[in-house]
């Protein structure tokens, strides 16, 4: 059952750990991601510890991707105004 969270996103259900510290990810959260057998997952704490976060790979790669172009924006704007405020203390 599929239960939309609000800004928590979807809840899928509840799943047990197992002995081996196993979780099986319900079948609707697979689909719906296109986790297939193989699909890397990365696995984040979350809620300051109290939490976990499953990304698929491709997913946090792209993420990272993202997060790397706007960090080079940001680079960017503050090599700028780092130029305009020299310009403004040699006048």
């Amino acid at each position: 059952m599929v239960k939309d969270m609000g800004p928590f996103g979807r809840c899928y259900g509840s799943v047990t750990v197992s002995e081996r510290g196993q979780l099986v990810i319900p079948a609707d959260a697979r689909r719906e991601l296109g986790m297939e057998t193989g699909t890397q997952v990365f696995i984040f704490a979350a809620l300051g510890g109290r939490g976990l976060v499953l990304i698929p790979g491709d997913t946090a790669s792209a993420l990272i991707q993202h997060a790397m172009t706007r960090l080079a924006e940001v680079q960017e704007l503050l090599r700028g105004a780092g130029n305009e405020r020299k310009g403004n203390e040699g006048g």
